[in-house]
């Protein structure tokens, strides 16, 4: 999800350099993207769905075409997977993940 966010601060930057030499609205993207109104641009309270609509707003702004008629792409982001070993027990009482409990994403 780093990746995914930092292509587009990128983007920005670049979007920038080659057309405006503006580094205040560069300034200005970064501080909108980094405020509170995004929660984190994380999943929770919709960060990354309020993060996405006002980068889609900005590349239509500016003209950027968008890919294949459309400014959003889907990604899996699976939330309570544990790829690795894990034991959670409770008065020696073995618990399972998603059943027993749910990881909460805070």
């Amino acid at each position: 999800m780093r990746r995914f966010y930092s292509s587009f601060f990128f983007l920005f930057i670049l979007v920038n350099e080659c057309f405006s030499q503006d580094s205040l609205y560069a300034r200005e993207i970064i501080n909108t993207l980094c405020s509170k109104k995004f929660h984190g641009r994380g999943y929770v309270k919709q960060g990354d769905g309020k993060a996405a609509k006002f980068l889609a707003s900005e590349f239509k702004k500016w003209k950027i075409a968008p890919v294949e008629n459309k400014y959003y792409q889907s990604f899996n982001f699976p939330v309570n997977t544990f790829p690795g070993r894990m034991d959670v027990r409770i008065d020696q009482k073995k618990l399972i993940p998603g059943a027993d409990f749910i990881v909460y994403p805070w």
